[in-house]
């Protein structure tokens, strides 16, 4: 079975510096999911992705993992991109157990009063950014982020903005449920 729409270098196959950049990426995550592989034919891209996404979603960050999660599980939904709602929910899962659904989420089913402005702020910044107003800034402060939780929440869903339509453009497809067996 392809993995996406394009040729990808099979880590079995891989020389020279893709072989490099797959061996951290296994070492980093346990496993290299079918993204980071679709990007096989740019290993300095690939690698740039890996960094982004570990300094994101693993660096330090006042936002928890659930709440990074979170934002990406959301950002995924929105832009109906069913490989990171599934990748992204599950480690959602693996942190917060009782994980309302993507769905019941974006809602705002289960979260606390400053998740669900989280959240409310992540559907402005999809759908219009260019709406983002200072008004909006202030609210998510009210509602007790700082500039620095705030700069986060904004990377990261640009960071899942990119990888979804990285993702769709590509047609990459999800790996088995035993394939994603990750560190989360």
């Amino acid at each position: 079975m392809d993995k996406a729409f394009i040729q990808i270098i099979d880590p079995i196959d891989a020389e020279g510096s893709l072989k490099r950049v797959y061996k951290r990426i296994g070492g980093a995550r346990g496993k290299i999911a079918n993204v980071h592989q679709s990007q096989s034919l740019n290993p300095k891209a690939m690698l740039g992705h890996l960094d982004l996404y570990m300094a994101l979603m693993y660096g330090d960050s006042p936002l928890s993992r659930i709440q990074r999660e979170l934002i990406g599980s959301v950002t995924s939904y929105l832009n109906k991109c069913d490989y990171c709602v599934i990748h992204h929910h599950e480690a959602l899962k693996h942190h917060w157990k009782d994980s309302p659904d993507p769905e019941e989420l974006v809602k705002g089913v289960g979260l606390s009063a400053s998740d669900h402005a989280l959240v409310k702020h992540v559907i402005k910044l999809i759908g219009q950014p260019e709406k983002i107003l200072n008004q909006d800034i202030v609210e998510l402060r009210d509602s007790g982020f700082n500039d620095r939780v705030i700069l986060d929440i904004t990377m990261i869903t640009g960071y899942f903005c990119f990888v979804n339509r990285l993702i769709l453009g590509l047609g990459v497809k999800l790996e088995n449920s035993e394939d994603r067996d990750y560190s989360y």
